[in-house]
């Protein structure tokens, strides 16, 4: 997967993300996940899909893949999500 694919498809799961369907978004994310495992941007959504899906144990997985990478108002938003 090239970087602008990874890109474009960034960008449709936060659409769809915004539209609610984290399912959908989650989907992308995932496949966007195996092309880029480290990536924080692709992590951070994936916990936010994981716990709006109610699949609270996977959202603390990534989590624990973020502390320290990400912002910490960031770290603090999905920590209070979880």
């Amino acid at each position: 997967m090239t970087d602008e694919e990874s890109r474009r498809m960034f960008a449709e799961a936060m659409q769809l993300f915004d539209s609610k369907n984290y399912s959908g978004a989650l989907a992308i994310l995932d496949t966007v996940d195996q092309g880029h495992p480290n990536s924080r941007h692709v992590n951070f959504r994936r916990a936010l899909c994981l716990v709006e899906l109610g699949r609270i144990d996977e959202a603390r997985n990534c989590q624990r893949r973020l502390e320290g990478r990400i912002k910490p108002k960031d770290f603090q938003r999905l920590s209070q999500a979880i």
